[in-house]
């Protein structure tokens, strides 16, 4: 889980706060609840919910990543004499 945390870290997928990153947080922190209350087994569900969540959060950061890079960037308007 930490490993695909932080890749999703490393695409920005924690500053864009999409619906797929808060429910992987959310999941990790329950797991790691149900882990100190030694329900392990509830643990190790949550965490790999958690898990599933980071990879969307993670494609998803992705996938905004490339679609910016594809965007055609606009060129500045040159000024006229009617500008002046």
């Amino acid at each position: 889980m930490t490993e695909t945390r932080a890749s999703a870290i490393a695409e920005g997928a924690e500053g864009r706060k999409s619906a797929a990153w808060v429910e992987a947080e959310s999941k990790a922190t329950e797991g790691g609840e149900a882990f100190d209350r030694e329900h392990f087994i509830d643990a190790h569900a949550k965490f790999e919910a958690a898990v599933v969540a980071y990879q969307g959060a993670l494609e998803e950061a992705r996938t905004a990543k490339a679609r910016k890079r594809k965007k055609p960037r606009r060129r500045a308007r040159r000024p006229t004499p009617r500008d002046a």
